[in-house]
C-alpha cells in the first residue's frame, strides 16, 4: 500500500484543517492540551521527505497544481508521492515523499519546481502575485547518504548519538 494511501486513509492528519477537536476521543477531550498525535511507521524502503510551502497569496488550487507537477501518479517524478496539505494561516504545502531517493531526489524537485514556476508564469502572477508564491522549500528529516555516512563508522555513529541527544535535550527545555 503506498504511503500516501496509509496516511490519506488511516489518520485524520490530512483532512483539510489539520488536526481538528472532533477527531479526539473521550479520554483525549479530558486529558491536558500537552500533546499532540504522532503516527509512526515504518516502510519497507527508505523514504526522504521534501516539502513546499507556498505563501498566502497562492490558492489551494494553485498549490493542487505544483503537487501534480512533482507527483509520480500524475506524470511527475519517479518515486515521489506528494499530497497537498494546509498549513496555517491559509497557506498550503506540497509534501513529498521521497519513495526513491536516488532518482526522485530533493535536487529533481526543485527543478521542477523551477520548470512549473516557468511555466506557469503568467498564471501564477495574476493569481499569487508572482514574487510571491514559495515561501521554502525544504528537506525534512535524514537523508539516505547521512544515514550511511552515521553507519559506516562506530566513532561517527558515537558522535552522532551525542548530537541527537544535545538536540533532543535542546528541544525538550524549550
Amino acid at each position: 500500500t503506498p504511503l500516501a494511501t496509509v496516511r490519506r486513509e488511516r489518520t485524520s492528519f490530512f483532512k483539510s484543517g489539520g488536526l481538528d477537536s472532533s477527531n479526539r476521543t473521550e479520554s483525549q477531550s479530558n486529558a491536558p492540551n500537552l500533546a499532540g498525535i504522532a503516527t509512526i511507521g515504518a516502510p519497507m524502503n527508505f523514504v526522504e521527505n521534501f516539502n513546499i510551502r507556498l505563501t498566502p497569496k497562492c490558492s489551494k488550487q494553485v498549490a493542487q497544481t505544483l503537487t501534480r507537477a512533482v507527483r509520480e501518479r500524475d506524470g511527475g517524478i519517479p518515486g515521489v508521492e506528494a499530497l497537498t496539505l494546509p498549513y496555517s494561516d491559509g497557506q498550503y504545502e506540497v509534501a513529498c515523499n521521497l519513495l526513491k531517493p536516488d532518482i526522485g531526489s530533493s535536487n529533481a524537485i526543485q527543478k521542477m519546481l523551477d520548470t512549473w514556476l516557468q511555466s506557469n508564469e503568467q498564471v501564477l502572477a495574476l493569481k499569487c502575485q508572482k514574487h510571491q508564491i514559495i515561501e521554502t522549500a525544504y528537506r525534512v528529516g535524514t537523508t539516505a547518504d547521512q544515514c550511511r555516512s552515521v553507519l559506516s563508522s562506530k566513532d561517527t555513529l558515537d558522535e552522532h548519538d551525542l548530537e541527537v541527544m544535545g538536540r533532543l535535550k535542546a528541544n525538550l527545555n524549550s
